[in-house]
Order: structure tokens, then C-alpha cells, then sequence
């Protein structure tokens, strides 16, 4: 009741539905533009030239991308998109890093600029919760947020995060080391790149299995 509001003044009440219908509308803009870079993205291929560019699919992942090419149109071609399970398949499978690195720098710059850029929005959201934290009487949102969690004051978790952080890095680093070694073995001396993560990590499993 008290994160509803119930105890505010009048006016106070009214600013904070107005501040709830904003943060709805926005976040609801956050989602569609998210949705809206994923499906705009793809990658064609011709048929003609899959042996030399995509060695390393399955044929399952190719029959997948040759319909998806089918379906919107472009018959002819191998169709690769920045949905799964078309993104998974190339970043782990496929032999071509080029390739792999365009669609893994496509996805992680989803909405960073262009038509569907986020940053104004996220801002705003920001701006939003900020205010909404304070009017029910909360020093910010990250309090407000916390205030019916396990771990709580936000300095709390982040406590809880430092510590967590000090074991999963020591076995992050090693399994870093392991697939950096693992590539040189098998004549890749080139800087390991976060395109080369997936890959290399299911060439080891298949390797250990």
C-alpha cells in the first residue's frame, strides 16, 4: 500500500499516477524499440556461396536460414537474424569469425543509435523513477526497490556483489585462460575476442565429450 501510494497527500497521489502512466508509456516504447532494432537486422548469403562462408553450420541451421530467407521474400539466399535460434547458431558453429563478429557487434549495439537509439528513453525511465522513489518516501529508487527484498539497503547487495564477484572472477579468468590456450592449440594466435567465446567454448565441450 505504502509503494501504491495509499499514505500520500491528494496531490501527491495524483503526481504519482501521473509519473506511473509515463514510466508505462515509456518503458512500453523501451520495449517496442528493442523489438523493432531486433527484426530489422538480418544477413543474407547467397546459396552459392555457403561452402566458403558458412562452413561449420549444421544443416539444420542452414535449412532454418534458407526458410527464413524463403519466407520474407528472398529466395536464393541463406537469411541469419539477431533472433535465436539463428544468432546462436553462427556464433557458436560458424568457422567464419568475420561473420561471427558482425552479428555478435549487431546485437550488442542494438538501440545504440540509429531510428530505435534507447539512450533518451532510458534517461527519461531514469528521471521517472527517481522521482516516483522520493514522492513515497524513499531516498531513491534503488531503496525503493530494495525495500521488500532479502538484502536490503542497496548497500547491502552490493556488498553481497563484491564478495560474489571475487570467486565467480577467479573462475571466469580460468576458464578464460582454458579457451585462450585451447585456441593457440589449434593455430589461432589472434587476440581472443568476445565473438570467439561461444565458438570455441562448444569446441572443447565436443573435444572433452
Amino acid at each position: 500500500f505504502k509503494h501504491g501510494g495509499a499514505a500520500l497527500p491528494t496531490e501527491k497521489k495524483s503526481e504519482l499516477l501521473q509519473i506511473k502512466k509515463q514510466l508505462s508509456l515509456l518503458t512500453q516504447k523501451y520495449s517496442q524499440f528493442t523489438l523493432d532494432a531486433l527484426n530489422a537486422y538480418e544477413k543474407l548469403i547467397p546459396l552459392s556461396e555457403a561452402a566458403a562462408t558458412l562452413k561449420g553450420l549444421p544443416p539444420s541451421a542452414l535449412s532454418m536460414a534458407q526458410l527464413s530467407a524463403e519466407k520474407s521474400g528472398k529466395p536464393g539466399f541463406y537469411r541469419f537474424t539477431l533472433h535465436q535460434p539463428s544468432l546462436e547458431a553462427v556464433l557458436l558453429y560458424a568457422e567464419n569469425r568475420p561473420l561471427r563478429e558482425e552479428l555478435w557487434r549487431a546485437f550488442n549495439g542494438l538501440c545504440v543509435e540509429g531510428p530505435f537509439a534507447t539512450e533518451n528513453l532510458i534517461s527519461e525511465i531514469l528521471e521517472l523513477r527517481e522521482r516516483l522513489a522520493k514522492i513515497i518516501g524513499y531516498e531513491n529508487f534503488s531503496e525503493f526497490v530494495t525495500s521488500d527484498r532479502m538484502l536490503k539497503p542497496p548497500a547491502k547487495i552490493r556488498e553481497f556483489l563484491d564478495n560474489l564477484y571475487t570467486y565467480a572472477h577467479l573462475k571466469a579468468m580460468a576458464e578464460f585462460n582454458q579457451l585462450t590456450s585451447f585456441k593457440k592449440s589449434l593455430g589461432d594466435s589472434t587476440a581472443f575476442e568476445p565473438w570467439d567465446n561461444a565458438y570455441y567454448r562448444e569446441k572443447l565441450q565436443e573435444k572433452e565429450l
